[in-house]
């Protein structure tokens, strides 16, 4: 990957997750959608969380470029960004530093 689109990649997931309060759960999103594409009522069954909270945290990270959708508005399926899926290794690591799920 050339080095700027890993910083862009990167810049991104610590806007999106590093520092900030909602980071724990969207990296729980993120691992979720790294094994298939879902949507938003599937993850918030699978991480128990209220559909709203779900709604909210895929809008942060679909607006950081990190998730890509889907479908009709209703059934949206939510799968990692293209970037995000070339350049796995960086979600990884923040995977294993974060221990999600």
């Amino acid at each position: 990957m050339p080095a700027i689109a890993e910083r862009i990649l990167g810049r991104a997931l610590q806007l999106a997750i590093a520092g900030t309060r909602g980071g724990p759960m969207r990296l729980r999103i993120l691992t979720l959608l790294g094994a298939r594409p879902v949507n938003t009522n599937q993850i918030a069954a699978a991480l128990s969380i209220d559909y709203k909270t779900a709604e909210y945290h895929l809008r942060v990270l679909e607006r950081s470029g990190l998730v890509a959708s889907a479908g009709s508005k209703y059934a949206d399926a939510f799968q990692l960004a293209p970037l995000l899926k070339q350049n796995r290794m960086a979600l990884d690591r923040l995977i294993e530093l974060g221990k999600p799920i």
